[in-house]
């Protein structure tokens, strides 16, 4: 694909990046910081009730998240595809596939604002949603394998940016791996945590420095 062409898809990408990403920080990190406590489901059923459109805010906002997501794949895959259809093709699929997972999730949270009444139900909801999050954090990782491939091989990006995408890919992956199967061990989380950033590496150099285009 030529540059001309290249061009306004790097421009629709960095914009669409930044807005996915502080609309998802919203809904998926801030919005559950302030109503979820942790080991106080009364008090979790307390903050739903008064905080019902604060609540409901960040559901909307998981959903748009999703929907912002799909044109970011898309438009990625226009990107990188004539530098290996095959792992473009891979990349879109598995950022595809966990987008009516994390939309179907957020039944759970609807659920959860006509449950405040039954504690134990609350629980389970919220458990739930957590559990559904925890499978869709697979995907998160996994499509992230493939981009970094294209990013390194593409020759529009450092090749180091690549490597922090796949980083980002084993930080999820991890996480999801020792989320799964019940392992407590504290400093893997953290490096699992700590890996994830490469994505956010590859979001802020899409968004400062842009592709390296041939004039």
């Amino acid at each position: 694909m030529q540059a001309t062409s290249l061009r306004p898809l790097t421009t629709t990408l960095r914009i669409l990046y930044p807005v996915w990403a502080l609309v998802g920080m919203f809904s998926l990190i801030y919005v559950p910081s302030q109503v979820f406590v942790n080991g106080d489901i009364a008090e979790t059923a307390v903050r739903i009730q008064s905080m019902e459109s604060f609540f409901r805010l960040g559901i909307l906002g998981s959903l748009i998240t999703q929907l912002i997501f799909i044109l970011t794949a898309w438009y990625l895959f226009r990107f990188f595809r004539d530098t290996n259809k095959q792992a473009a093709q891979l990349m879109l699929i598995l950022a595809l596939v966990s987008v009516p997972m994390a939309m179907l999730n957020e039944l759970f949270s609807l659920s959860m604002l006509h449950s405040t009444d039954t504690l134990t139900q609350l629980q389970l909801l919220r458990d739930l949603h957590g559990n559904g999050l925890q499978i869709v954090m697979l995907f998160w990782g996994l499509w992230l394998f493939p981009l970094g491939y294209l990013i390194i091989h593409s020759g529009y990006f450092p090749r180091i940016i690549g490597w922090f995408a796949i980083a980002g890919g084993v930080g999820y992956v991890l996480g999801f791996f020792l989320d799964t199967l019940g392992f407590q061990i504290p400093w893997l989380s953290t490096i699992a945590e700590t890996l994830t950033m490469g994505e956010v590496l590859w979001l802020l150099w899409l968004i400062i420095a842009g592709a390296r285009l041939p004039a």
